[in-house]
């Protein structure tokens, strides 16, 4: 069964993580060797994890990319993070982006060193498309993610 794959091409990126608020700051840490300031987990104390740190800095101010306060009260700290993210990555498209249609346009989002095995990732594509081989939102919603594991 043949599978519709429009072309794909990537116009920005937005990038935040525990050694700076954009794709530069963090390039410009890891260059400089700098590293993260944190504490161990106790409850992970005798297991292979032990030595993972939790980080003890807050993070960048989200104010400055989420101005609406009441919006920021009901988001989580990892969706406002997210948030500026994806604010970054929008920022970044916009000269390539132009021209293009809303409905051609997409954004991907990643948390983590989560990786999925291709076997899984491709019953869930496979899945989550129409009748007429197209990704369906809705299909996605009622067989795609039943084709993989809860926790992926």
């Amino acid at each position: 069964m043949p599978i519709f794959c429009p072309e794909v091409s990537i116009s920005g990126a937005g990038v935040v993580t525990c050694l700076g608020s954009s794709l530069e700051a963090t390039a410009t840490a890891i260059a400089e060797g700098r590293s993260v300031r944190g504490a161990t987990f106790p409850f992970l104390a005798g297991t292979p994890y032990a030595d993972y740190m939790a980080v003890q800095d807050g993070g960048p101010d989200v104010s400055a990319w989420i101005e609406d306060r009441r919006m920021r009260k009901f988001m989580s700290r990892h969706a406002e993070l997210a948030a500026i993210a994806a604010r970054q990555a929008i920022e970044a498209a916009a000269p390539q982006a132009r021209g293009i249609v809303p409905e051609r346009m997409g954004l991907y989002a990643g948390v983590g060193l989560a990786a999925v095995d291709i076997g899984m990732s491709t019953d869930l594509l496979r899945k989550s498309l129409d009748a007429s081989n197209y990704f369906s939102v809705s299909a996605f919603a009622r067989e795609g993610l039943r084709a993989i594991h809860p926790l992926w």
